[in-house]
């Protein structure tokens, strides 16, 4: 039975249906150049996998998805910093000092860039096999080709960027930690950029699995405070914009998103641990796993994989910086490389 969590159990709940400016009164803007509409992996009540990477391939019955509490394992046998993502040869991807390591599933590194200026707040791999770094040090967007490691600017001249989103058409989005920060789209085929409007600190994002959405996790402060999770939805054009919707409210702090086959969307409390899954269609929240508070900055990153290198296609990976924590949720999740 799925559980509806009041406020001081869930920290998060839903606010009333409709548009809802972002919380400093400023209204987004959307873009014009992105006409693309990628295919939409998962409608109504199924979800489907995809036919490549370690994936079934099959349709998944969503009614199924199994209810949380959730059992989960962890391991100190592989690091991250702030952020991860799966590769296309079963390597975690993760920061490691001025470098980018692959880990494989059983702690083995190997390094795959090096040359970093800085942290690399953000890490996505695109539909190529290549990836993408965040470098708020210096405000750029960095580019990796993954099998020589070399790297060429993509988008520079931002405040802290932060947070990345890939979609499998090769559109790049990104946020700037910032008060008022800018919401920022890049192309990677034709290198045309915007912007889709500004929201407070925004730190986690994520497509829907249709890719029709774009979630993001707005903070009321640097590091502090609770959040909010706002959605901008795809436009008829192939556009994101139209105006920012206020998706649910989480008197704590949300730093990371992801979401299932089924349409669910995945958030984690950064500094005490709890992980839950929210249905948007239904407004209810359930507590998957209570993974406890400590490690080095929180829990920073949640991340579904491709199903390579036995990284488990339905698990869902937490990190804390000090430990990766897998998490069996018993449905597959969003990744590029589906």
């Amino acid at each position: 039975m799925t559980l509806v969590l009041p406020l001081l159990v869930a920290g998060c709940t839903r606010p009333g249906l409709g548009p809802n400016p972002p919380p400093d009164g400023d209204d987004p803007t959307e873009h014009t150049a992105h006409t693309a509409v990628p295919p939409a992996p998962q409608t109504g009540e199924t979800g489907t996998t995809g036919d490549t990477a370690g994936h079934t391939g099959l349709a998944f019955d969503c009614s199924t998805v199994p209810a949380g509490p959730r059992p989960f394992t962890s391991t100190s046998a592989i690091t991250t910093e702030e952020d991860f993502d799966f590769d296309g040869v079963g390597l975690l991807l993760a920061q490691n000092f001025y470098s980018i390591k692959g880990t494989d599933r059983y702690g083995a590194v190997e390094i795959v860039a090096t040359g970093l200026s800085g942290d690399a707040a953000g890490i996505r791999v695109a539909p190529n096999g290549d990836f993408v770094y965040a470098s708020p040090n210096d405000g750029r967007l960095v580019g990796v080709t993954r099998y020589t490691g070399a790297s060429r600017t993509l988008l520079s001249g931002l405040r802290f960027p932060n947070s990345l989103e890939m979609g499998t058409d090769g559109m790049l989005f990104a946020s700037e930690f910032w008060n008022n920060g800018r919401l920022v789209w890049f192309d990677t085929t034709t290198l045309a950029s915007g912007e889709l409007g500004h929201l407070d600190y925004v730190n986690g994002m994520t497509l829907s699995m249709d890719e029709q959405v774009l979630y993001l996790a707005s903070a009321d402060a640097y590091w502090s405070g609770a959040s909010v999770i706002y959605a901008v939805d795809r436009q008829p054009d192939g556009t994101f914009g139209g105006g920012v919707r206020r998706v649910a409210d989480c008197p704590t702090l949300v730093t990371s998103l992801a979401v299932d086959v089924c349409g669910n969307l995945y958030m984690a409390a950064y500094y005490d641990g709890r992980v839950f899954r929210f249905t948007e269609s239904t407004g209810t929240f359930e507590l998957l796993a209570d993974l406890g508070g400590g490690g080095y900055g929180g829990f920073s990153s949640i991340r579904f994989s491709p199903g390579l290198g036995g990284f488990s296609p339905t698990s869902l990976y937490a990190t804390n910086r000090a430990q990766v924590y897998e998490i069996d949720v018993g449905v597959e999740g969003r990744h590029v490389l589906h």
